[in-house]
């Protein structure tokens, strides 16, 4: 999974990653995890094409917080998760 973050130049707080060569499934189990986040109060991920195998996910945090550290928590907090799915079954 490769990425590239862009920050809304209105809204500081805002953040966009654009994935490659990746597809739905993981940026919306990444969105959900957001949104469970207490520091995030936005998040949401769309597919720009149907050809195309970029997701841009998007999410905003509270000010003042860091968003790699929020979005890197998230990332490690849905590896716990889906290992103990591996695990189970």
């Amino acid at each position: 999974m490769v990425f590239s973050c862009f920050t809304n130049k209105q809204n500081k707080t805002m953040y966009t990653y654009t994935f490659t060569n990746d597809d739905m499934t993981m940026a919306q189990l990444l969105t959900k995890t957001l949104l469970k986040h207490p520091e995030v109060t936005f998040a949401a991920c769309k597919k720009r094409h149907p050809l195309e195998e970029n997701i841009d996910l998007s999410f905003s945090v509270q000010p003042g917080k860091e968003e790699l550290c929020i979005l890197k928590e998230c990332l490690l907090q849905l590896q716990e998760i889906l290992q103990s799915m591996e695990k189970a079954f």
